[in-house]
């Protein structure tokens, strides 16, 4: 009997220890930069993910996921998946100052990887009906304003010079 409580025992311990987690919020943060720098972006949407699971009240659960979203967008081209993050995003988080952000990049995706207009116009009006003093709101009037235009047509209508654009 006495054998077999150990084995129980023991049993146990390797079960709770094979489940949490490997390192803290920071080193899967350093660990998901790292996996991004050499582009490994779905071993880098793992680690940011390890901290939403792990951590989920750390401070850099939010910024782990909008990370995942820009990667979503921007890396791995998974667009309705970006849409889906900064969603989940706008849900888990609506008082951050990156909400508005998030809502934001909701319609640029829209607009400008999916090329969807009707759903780009849609979110955003609700981005600058909810943010109407947010400082992306000029930007968000832009896109609407020049939404499937070609850009050589909004250059040359606007009168766009090279020498107008600042330099890095």
């Amino acid at each position: 009997m006495l054998k077999k409580s150990i084995i129980i025992f023991l049993s146990l311990i390797l079960l709770i220890s094979c489940g949490g987690p490997e390192k803290d919020a920071d080193g899967y943060w350093e660990s998901a930069g790292a996996l991004a720098d050499v582009g490994n972006y779905e071993g880098a949407v793992a680690q940011y993910k390890n901290i939403l699971e792990y951590y989920p009240s750390d401070s850099l659960a939010s910024k782990a996921l909008l990370r995942i979203g820009e990667i979503k967008r921007s890396k791995t081209k998974k667009y309705e998946e970006a849409i889906n993050t900064y969603q989940q995003y706008i849900n888990k988080y609506p008082q951050s100052s990156s909400t508005p952000n998030a809502l934001f990049m909701i319609a640029y995706v829209y607009a400008n990887d999916m090329q969807n207009y009707e759903k780009a116009k849609s979110a955003y009006n609700k981005f600058i009906e909810k943010y109407p003093d947010h400082e992306l709101v000029p930007s968000a009037k832009w896109e609407l304003k020049n939404m499937g235009q070609d850009i050589q047509n909004i250059i040359q209508s606007e009168g766009i010079t090279m020498d107008s654009i600042p330099a890095n």
